[in-house]
């Protein structure tokens, strides 16, 4: 057990907002939006985030989807290993089903954004990305 718990055992795990806005525009960055409100994401967004609902790592009885399944879906939307992935979510904790889905697929880099929607879109600098009029990556 940590003696200060504030500190994390794996901060490596985690991205806070000025991290995340300084490599937006990487190459080797995919951001991964997952939330509970399949309407989120297209209300606003950070710019260049695919969007993988969060029951789309699932089975219908709860269960985490076949290897196989997982990797092909999360390859569609250009999850793939060579590249450093940041989930988050809207609010709430759906991004974790991401971040857990590809640690379980072996993923060598996958963090999990630590700030919040309110902050993102509090800050002028950082842009949010309106995509109402179309929906990308859904079935």
């Amino acid at each position: 057990m940590a003696t200060n718990p504030t500190q994390y055992a794996h901060p490596e795990a985690l991205v806070e907002t000025d991290w995340l806005e300084q490599h937006l525009k990487d190459d080797g960055i995919r951001v991964v939006e997952s939330n509970e409100d399949v309407l989120l994401y297209d209300t606003g967004h950070i710019p260049g985030a695919v969007h993988i609902e969060w029951k789309r790592n699932l089975n219908p009885d709860g269960t985490f989807k076949s290897v196989d399944a997982l990797r092909a879906m999360y390859t569609e939307a250009g999850v793939t290993n060579d590249r450093e992935v940041v989930t988050y979510c809207q609010g709430g904790y759906r991004a974790a089903h991401a971040y857990v889905a590809l640690r379980l697929l072996g993923h060598p880099d996958v963090r999990n954004y630590t700030g919040s929607w309110k902050e993102w879109g509090d800050r002028e600098e950082v842009p949010v990305e309106n995509t109402a009029h179309r929906r990308p990556n859904r079935p």
